[in-house]
């Protein structure tokens, strides 16, 4: 998540200066959770018909490089990684439809030793990652990009790589599920530039990372649901940002619906952060600048500053939330507000949601385009303390806690390879 930090702060000079924006008369209509209730309804994985098995071991064996075994196979064949820790980097460019899969998903580990750059990127479509460990590399663990369609990673441990854990770009159909991405100086997961984004997140674990999940410029069926995003500096971060195309996020096929998530404690300024992670530490969920996110049904705890935030962002252009819907959430603990929207923005929506505080006070009452500018000048305050200074509270990735062991698929020998989703 890169910015143009000069123009952000210009933007909050500009905001300032206006001081509080008057709410507009009618609340926009459209603005309903609602409207998302049926994505992120996938079809299960197909398996194929006819693949071959490439085994790879460290200990010699077919292969004793898992590029050896991706250069050698064919469209569906799966990959099968012995145990032990692989010290290399994998690219998947022509051959789609494969599958890269551990025997043992804490016990087979791909390892950059931060000396390499990305442990698994894929350019191919329907490429499948599954039942392994990336750890230590100098950007990211599992990169899909370059228009791939077809994606997923299951079961997948990413640690301590030094940008992304588990990354798509500018890809379609997707999915990460059963994964954890731990130890990311930007985000645990991304998916960016993808508008219709056609993917979901689910059953996975983000934590001691600077964003447990962010995702500039993506949406349209787009769900991130049913996992857990804690001790993360902060939690979940849809954005607008002008660096990738696409802007606002959003406003394409609509946004991100985040649903029945356990959001909690991302206050740790111990994590690995760039400069634009510090304004945000604290918070559970930030919408910055994005447009019609429908955010219902999720628990938020124990936030130093805001439990969920809608906020403005400022790159080459100034963007503020527009159409955000925040409905049947439960949110407690938070230090300055549950609830918060700033200023400038438009027509967002609070509703039936279980809460403490808000900023500004009656949020549910008001209309959806009156903020409190004073949430936005704070960020921008903090921001500028960051990229002026130097000086802000974080961790180094190589210093992050190793996870603890997680559980892994079902017969991974024996179960066929399939696709990434099915029904597209």
């Amino acid at each position: 998540m890169a910015i143009s930090r000069r123009n952000l702060l210009k933007g909050g000079a500009v905001v300032g200066a206006g001081g509080a924006v008057v709410a507009e008369a009618v609340r926009d209509s459209d603005a309903d959770v609602s409207r998302s209730s049926e994505w992120g309804n996938q079809a299960g994985p197909e398996p194929y018909d006819e693949y071959e098995i490439h085994r790879v071991s460290t200990d010699g064996g077919e292969y004793s490089t898992i590029q050896d075994a991706v250069d050698s196979a064919e469209s569906g064949d799966l990959i099968l990684l012995e145990p032990g820790v692989y010290t290399e980097i994998v690219n998947v460019h022509e051959t789609p439809g494969l599958t890269i899969r551990g025997l043992d998903r804490n016990e087979v580990v791909l390892d950059g030793e931060f000396e390499r750059y990305t442990g698994i990127t894929v350019t191919a479509d329907d490429v499948v990652v599954e039942n392994l460990t990336v750890r230590n590399y100098r950007e990211n663990g599992v990169y899909w990009t370059g228009g791939v369609e077809g994606y997923r990673a299951s079961y997948v441990t990413a640690y301590n790589n030094q940008v992304y854990g588990i990354y798509a770009f500018d890809s379609r159909y997707g999915r990460f599920e059963h994964c954890l991405a731990s130890g990311c100086r930007d985000a645990g997961f991304y998916i960016g530039e993808s508008q219709p984004a056609d993917a979901v997140i689910t059953d996975c674990l983000a934590q001691h990372n600077a964003l447990g999940y962010s995702g500039t410029n993506a949406g349209g069926n787009l769900v991130i649901r049913d996992s857990t995003w804690r001790n993360n500096i902060c939690g979940l971060v849809p954005n607008t940002l002008d660096s990738q195309s696409g802007a606002p996020q959003g406003h394409v096929a609509g946004g991100i619906r985040i649903e029945n998530n356990h959001i909690h404690d991302n206050n740790n300024l111990d994590a690995p952060s760039e400069v634009l992670g510090y304004p945000l530490a604290g918070n559970g969920i930030t919408i910055a600048g994005g447009t019609r996110n429908d955010v219902v049904g999720n628990t938020v705890s124990n936030q130093e500053k805001y439990g969920i935030a809608v906020t403005p962002i400022m790159d080459k252009g100034f963007y503020r939330p527009r159409d955000n819907a925040v409905m049947r959430n439960t949110v407690e603990g938070s230090g300055r507000a549950d609830l918060a929207l700033a200023a400038p923005a438009k027509g967002n929506r609070f509703a039936d949601n279980e809460f403490d505080s808000s900023r500004p006070a009656f949020l549910e009452r008001r209309d959806g385009s009156f903020g409190d500018v004073w949430i936005f000048v704070g960020m921008l305050k903090d921001f500028g303390q960051a990229e002026y200074t130097g000086n802000f509270p974080h961790g180094e990735t190589e210093n992050q806690p190793v996870p603890d062991p997680q559980p892994g698929m079902d017969d991974p020998e024996g179960t066929p390879p399939r696709t990434p989703v099915g029904g597209r």
